[in-house]
């Protein structure tokens, strides 16, 4: 949802222990998915859309996470698996 509360089977992003925790965590999440419900975005987007994608949703809604997620951060991830 724009708001960023979800909907249905889809948890919302605001206020998010994913969103707000640890950014390897987010950053994994959305490079490989999670349980059968977020669906993998890795080699489906670049480095580079992921980590705006992550950092827009760590600092929106009610989200400050304060961080900028780096496309080298993703990369670095994206080669440990």
């Amino acid at each position: 949802m724009p708001n960023g509360e979800g909907n249905g089977p889809f948890p919302a992003l605001a206020g998010s222990k994913v969103a707000n925790g640890l950014a390897e965590e987010h950053i994994n999440v959305v490079l490989y998915g999670r349980n059968n419900t977020m669906p993998a975005w890795k080699g489906v987007i670049t480095d580079a859309e992921i980590a705006a994608v992550i950092t827009y949703e760590r600092n929106s809604w009610s989200n400050k996470a304060g961080d900028v997620i780096q496309p080298a951060q993703v990369a670095a991830m994206s080669n440990q698996q």
